[in-house]
């Protein structure tokens, strides 16, 4: 495999390329996206940025982009470890698409067919309500309580941790 891909009906999720680090890193350090992911803040480094996203990773762990009507719109991944995170972001303008609990359940049933991840987990802060419904209904389940700490917020904040089987 030269890279990673996947197709969902409206989107495309593909290995990295150079050319999403300026539409990714505008994501993913905005306002309104920040504060709901745990390494991004606006006006991050962009070095710093772009060594989150190896180019042309195809392999856990890993992230790609998500691209809809040929643009970059957002990212999804997965951590390394024992029971690996999924992490996933979109751009504020395709919220409310249903974009999201499209591509989350294919791409954790390929992380479970292809690399045999079959125990993932996810956490999710309790302002977050549209990423807690994706997350379960992609069959993640809730299991506990947490602080989580995201660089685009001053403080930690309460949050959810879930698991799921992905096989």
């Amino acid at each position: 495999m030269s890279g990673f891909l996947l197709a969902t009906p409206r989107t495309l999720i593909r290995s990295v390329e150079a050319a999403d680090l300026a539409p990714l890193y505008d994501i993913a350090t905005d306002a309104q996206v920040a504060p709901m992911l745990l390494l991004f803040h606006a006006g991050m480094d962009r070095q710093d940025f772009a060594r989150i996203f190896p180019l042309g990773a195809a392999r856990p762990p890993f992230r790609a982009v998500v691209e809809a009507g040929g643009r970059t719109i957002g990212s999804i991944g997965v951590s390394a470890g024992a029971r690996p995170s999924i992490v996933y972001f979109l751009a504020p303008a395709c919220a409310g698409q249903g974009l999201a609990s499209e591509i989350v359940p294919p791409f954790v049933a390929t992380l479970g067919r292809d690399f045999g991840l079959h125990a993932l987990r996810a956490e999710v802060f309790d302002d977050n309500p549209a990423s807690l419904r994706v997350l379960e209904k992609a069959g993640f389940i809730r299991t506990g309580r947490t602080m989580l700490r995201s660089a685009g917020r001053a403080q930690s904040a309460p949050g959810w941790v879930l698991e799921r089987d992905a096989g």
